[in-house]
């Protein structure tokens, strides 16, 4: 019986080898794209054209601590907004009971109403800035707004100094957080020439002076994008470029932008160039990274003066450069060594799986085609979407998750 048994325990330890081998050649050779996506609705706004309405567009929303932040924009009137916060509870987030509610502007400076801004969050907070109202510039003096989600209250911050017209820039930035740096992109374009930098600032002190870094010289406006510890920087209307600019940390001493060359392929798909749209990070786990293209309008040019605009319902990632030491780096060295592609730097459409239980009164299991809308980054791997235009030009005022895997 002993001789049995320890025949069985080396049968079993030989097929556990073996099937732990057959499962890592699997894992290896599994391809890291395409994720897959899925929709829920989890709000819809009445029809109307109030000022307080959620049917709007060129807004944000910010997402913090499982509560979803609504502010500014155009609503279906073709008006702005109010200056009210709108919060709404995201509830696979959050173990708050308040569904929804709205805040006025409180403190001793509160922002104007505005659309076309950029905003983030940080701690408790939600920092905004720029924008337009009534076609002027929001704020002159390129102030950074405040608002703190424990005590409702708005709170200003200087910004760094533009001038001239630098000024247009206000309407061209972006505003991110990464490794405690509150960082803007403002781009103004003097002439022919495209001019992209970033100020940075620490935060935690409001005391805290501006830096400065350029971007290399580009003919189109870039976005920038945090990933991990990384910085990315690629044109804000089109992905079909051929590099893109990499700054691996910016909290180190002569932070600076790097080029680098995207995979030049014939017969891998690329996404159509759109404008309107959004692109956000995921991560997958394990150290794998992505940017997370979402829809827009087709920047195709028209062939004709009446043609209609296209808006895009498509969702792709391009693949980004692993952890170090993670499993995944060791996953796409492995690749590479077996001459398999890592997928690092790849664009790959989304599958978009519909839910049939999401189907409500109005049969909409999917948002359909949209642009100008605000989203925002939920968790590592799931995205919200609020509001925009769609197809028919109208402004909607749904939100919906995206869940990736």
């Amino acid at each position: 019986m002993e001789v049995a048994a320890g025949l069985v325990a080396v049968e079993q330890i030989v097929s556990t080898t073996i099937e732990a081998a057959v499962v890592g050649g699997y894992a290896i050779a599994k391809p890291t794209q395409p994720l897959k996506a899925k929709y829920t609705r989890i709000a819809t706004s009445a029809s109307s054209d109030a000022a307080d309405s959620l049917e709007r567009s060129s807004h944000t929303v910010t997402v913090l601590h499982g509560k979803a932040y609504i502010f500014g924009g155009i609503t279906s009137d073709g008006d702005h907004a109010s200056n009210d916060m709108h919060i709404i509870t995201l509830p696979a987030f959050s173990g708050a009971t308040e569904d929804y509610k709205c805040v006025p502007a409180l403190g001793s400076e509160t922002p104007k109403s505005r659309a076309n801004h950029a905003a983030c969050t940080f701690g408790d907070d939600v920092y905004m800035f720029g924008g337009t109202t009534d076609g002027n510039w929001a704020d002159p003096d390129s102030c950074i707004w405040m608002f703190s989600t424990t005590n409702l209250h708005w709170q200003r911050r200087n910004g760094p100094s533009i001038s001239g017209e630098d000024g247009a820039a206000q309407l061209s930035h972006d505003l991110i957080v990464s490794n405690g740096l509150l960082l803007l992109r403002l781009t103004s374009t003097y002439k022919t020439s495209v001019q992209t930098q970033v100020h940075y600032t620490k935060l935690g002190d409001l005391g805290s002076s501006w830096s400065t870094i350029s971007l290399p010289s580009n003919d189109l406006p870039l976005r920038i994008i945090a990933a991990g510890p990384a910085i990315y920087a690629l044109p804000t209307d089109t992905v079909n470029v051929s590099e893109l600019y990499l700054c691996p940390d910016m909290t180190v001493s002569g932070a600076t932008f790097v080029s680098i060359k995207l995979p030049s392929t014939t017969d891998t798909p690329l996404p159509q160039t759109r404008s309107g749209n959004q692109i956000l990070p995921i991560s997958t786990g394990h150290g794998r990274h992505y940017l997370t293209l979402l829809p827009g309008v087709s920047s195709k040019p028209k062939e004709t003066l009446s043609d209609i605009p296209s808006y895009l319902t498509d969702l792709w990632t391009l693949q980004l450069p692993s952890d170090s030491g993670s499993l995944t780096k060791i996953k796409d060295a492995t690749r590479e060594q077996i001459n398999l592609s890592s997928g690092e730097f790849t664009w790959s459409e989304v599958v978009v799986e519909a839910r049939t239980e999401e189907l409500g009164s109005e049969g909409k299991a999917l948002p359909g085609p949209l642009a100008h809308y605000a989203a925002d980054n939920v968790d590592e791997k799931t995205l919200l979407m609020w509001g925009g235009v769609d197809a028919r030009g109208e402004t909607v005022g749904d939100g919906w998750l995206i869940w990736l895997e």
